[in-house]
């Protein structure tokens, strides 16, 4: 796509017309002397050249997931689609390199699909989003996937979600966040959730369940924030942690009068 030092925001191999001196159409291109990379272009690399007219060519960008039928990809979403379309929204999809995901990832309603860490980090910038049924599991030896979201909640549930054991997950805000009502989670054995909350559902979130057992929620706001009325919220040899500024461990505040929560805490620590 040909492009110069304007406020063209187009492409010519993508998305729209080239971009020289003016107006672009759509897709990736220059904007206000800034080259707008794959963030806005999903599944693509782009080379950026500042301050010189160029002819850049999109390349596809790796794939990162597999599916239990051998076809890769290097979008969640079209992974999904394809489970969608062939296995009627079940089944495995494992990573089997590093991935940096700048698109928000939808795992769609009525589907029911796993996703193995298989021991590698996933950097996002936007959430993995669960309208259906999703477990992240981490099948490596020694446990070293991890999720990491440097922007946004890392995983935002609207359906039920499992963390199958061992699973890390670290967030720029929180790890697990919730705003729909009659959700579920459950975190299993040996996962760890980082964030500025571990666990944080809002005044909507109604009618949830959330289940953690024999692992670590550390948070620098507070460890968990349960906001919904009627939650049912267990915790099973559970360390929570905040910082020293951090408000709270476990907060639960959606109960008044005949709104009322339901927790049970057996071992483990609130710090």
């Amino acid at each position: 796509c040909n492009n110069n030092t304007s406020n063209g925001a187009g492409s010519g191999y993508y998305g729209g017309g080239a971009a020289q001196n003016s107006s672009g159409a759509g897709g990736s291109g220059y904007f206000n002397m800034s080259y707008i990379t794959n963030g806005e272009m999903y599944g693509y690399n782009v080379t950026a050249t500042i301050n010189e007219y160029v002819n850049n060519i999109l390349v596809k960008k790796d794939d990162f997931i597999i599916a239990e039928d051998g076809e890769t990809f290097n979008i969640i979403n079209d992974a999904v689609k394809y489970l969608q379309d062939n296995y009627e929204g079940k089944g495995k999809l494992t990573f089997f390199k590093d991935a940096t995901i700048n698109e928000s990832s939808t795992i769609a309603a009525n589907t029911e699909i796993e996703l193995d860490l298989a021991g590698f980090e996933v950097k996002t910038t936007q959430n993995i989003i669960n309208n259906g049924k999703l477990t992240i599991s981490d099948s490596s030896t020694n446990h070293t996937g991890i999720i990491n979201n440097t922007k946004n909640s890392a995983i935002s549930n609207n359906g039920n979600l499992i963390l199958d054991e061992n699973v890390h997950i670290t967030s720029a805000t929180n790890a697990i966040y919730s705003s729909t009502s009659n959700t579920s989670i459950e975190v299993k054995d040996g996962c760890v959730l980082n964030g500025s909350y571990g666990i944080k559902t809002d005044s909507s979130a109604n009618n949830a369940t959330i289940t953690v057992t024999n692992s670590t929620i550390n948070g620098t706001s507070g460890g968990m924030d349960i906001d919904g009325y009627h939650t049912t919220l267990t915790l099973t040899n559970v360390d929570v942690n905040k910082d020293s500024n951090g408000e709270y461990g476990v907060s639960i505040s959606g109960s008044s009068g005949s709104n009322v929560s339901n927790f049970t805490i057996t071992g483990g620590t609130i710090r």
